[in-house]
């Protein structure tokens, strides 16, 4: 199985054949031309388009929280996960369950950098990271971590897992 280092080179050489097949522009060389016809417009939900306000990304290795989640039981998963993210994580595989659970907390510490950045803090249980009705991630905040998003000056945060390998990987968008 490849370390680290390797799945970073492949990614780094993934992206630079992307770039080369692809085209790459130049600094400054604007947006590429659009194709011919109407460009149909976006649909306004009556509100303002949001600013980014802080960028949040996290790996977790999968084997690694197994093993430390094998070696510290319960006590390991009640501290990091809540009730619903631990029951969430049941009723798969056990590669299933780890996967699960390392997307969550990857999730939940890029959440913490998001919040992090803005001069802000979270406890992990107070970020719970659910399924929306279409499988994609959600974040619900308990206790103060609503309060910490909205000091941050975020009226939401949006999630990405994705899993790759032995890795999971989350990014947070507070906006």
């Amino acid at each position: 199985m490849p370390g680290p280092e390797q799945l970073t080179a492949a990614l780094a050489a993934e992206i630079a054949e992307c770039v080369r097949r692809f085209g790459a522009r130049p600094p400054g060389a604007g947006p590429p031309p659009l194709a011919a016809g109407p460009v149909p417009e976006r649909p306004s939900a009556g509100h303002a388009p949001a600013s980014v306000r802080a960028v949040g990304v996290d790996v977790v290795d999968v084997p690694r929280l197994a093993r430390l989640g094998r070696r510290w039981g319960d006590s390991l998963l009640a501290h990091l996960f809540t009730e619903e993210e631990r029951r969430a994580a049941q009723g798969g595989s056990d590669r299933y369950r780890w996967e699960s659970l390392g997307g969550r907390l990857a999730a939940k510490e890029a959440v913490k950098k998001v919040l992090g950045s803005q001069g802000e803090a979270a406890a992990w249980r107070d970020l719970e990271i659910l399924k929306g009705r279409h499988g994609q991630p959600v974040l619900a905040l308990h206790n103060g971590a609503a309060v910490a998003v909205e000091h941050a000056g975020c009226t939401h945060v949006h999630l990405s897992i994705t899993h790759e390998a032995q890795l999971a990987v989350a990014v947070a968008v507070g906006v």
